[in-house]
């Protein structure tokens, strides 16, 4: 491990609000191809085999948050921490490895979005895993080219995540709901979650989604899917303001020697909202969210290509 520094980090606040760093992806290139083996003796005693993308991906977040930041929450291995290992052996090291590099992916390619501070803040206050759900979210609404910004929290019913343009209708405000990997299924919790949405976050007044974010094992469960399919869906005949709940899981598996990752999801819609039935509400137009990239997408792998 590296040896403790006080690194500022590029993203702060003044007095003025967030300084907010934009990366520049030319000036990336050129730091990861002079500086990639001092990273390397910085965070892994020197082992570089198969770990460029892991130690571009720590340099640039220690580059945002600072070296306390990484220190407390990647490198210290926090156990019950969005990037705590459990077992330590190959196969979580990769995952967490993955996650990491997914996360600066998110900032390369999202920081310039309007009002992403809010999102970078509560990474920097170290509510890290729901964040990044609201970044995948993101992520994927992006490869069905589906417009969106994200939004500044204010008063009740206006602390929504999102606000998206559904393609064939009108805008939607989308509020992101995360179950942590490490809770235990409750439908009663579910339950909860979506009640949140709706009583403290979405307006009253115009049309919404939620976006629910569940552990890969819940998925994989045919009963916990199903119930909780069923959870939303009753849901949903309840709240009429209510256009949509998608719901998503990530998945991430070892295949052989390589760590295989995507995510995939369905999209409930209601048919009986309070608003135009004869729009197509749809995100995805017929398609449940899946994992894939979007064209304009920048990776870390891209970046060490060059």
């Amino acid at each position: 491990m590296a040896e403790a520094r006080d690194t500022k980090p590029l993203f702060y606040k003044t007095e003025h609000g967030y300084q907010k760093p934009i990366v520049n992806v030319g000036r990336l290139k050129e730091m990861v191809h002079k500086d990639l083996k001092k990273f390397a003796d910085e965070y892994l005693d020197g082992d570089l085999e198969g770990s460029e993308q892991y130690l571009v991906a720590v340099t640039l977040l220690e580059r945002y948050f600072g070296f306390k930041w990484i220190e407390k929450h990647i490198l210290d291995e926090p156990p019950n921490g969005f990037f705590g290992r459990g077992v330590a052996d190959e196969i979580n090291d990769g995952i967490v490895m993955r996650k990491v590099i997914n996360l600066a992916e998110f900032l390369i390619n999202l920081a310039p979005q309007k009002n992403i501070d809010t999102i970078l803040h509560m990474i920097a206050s170290g509510e890290i895993e729901s964040s990044y759900a609201e970044l995948e979210v993101a992520k994927f609404l992006m490869t069905r080219n589906v417009s969106f910004h994200f939004v500044t929290p204010t008063v009740k019913g206006e602390s929504f995540d999102l606000l998206i343009d559904a393609p064939f209708a009108s805008q939607v405000c989308a509020d992101t709901k995360c179950k942590l990997e490490a809770g235990e299924f409750s439908a009663k919790g579910i339950l909860h979650s979506l009640k949140q949405a709706t009583k403290r976050n979405l307006p009253k007044d115009r049309p919404g989604t939620i976006f629910l974010k569940i552990p890969q094992e819940w998925q994989s469960s045919p009963s916990i899917w199903a119930e909780t399919q069923d959870v939303c869906r009753d849901f949903l005949k309840q709240h009429l303001r209510l256009v949509s709940i998608t719901i998503f899981a990530s998945h991430m598996l070892s295949v052989g020697d390589f760590l295989r990752f995507w995510f995939t999801g369905v999209e409930i819609t209601s048919h009986i909202h309070r608003f135009n039935t004869n729009l197509n509400w749809k995100f995805f137009d017929g398609a449940n969210p899946q994992h894939s990239t979007p064209e304009s997408w920048i990776t870390l792998e891209d970046i060490l290509k060059d």
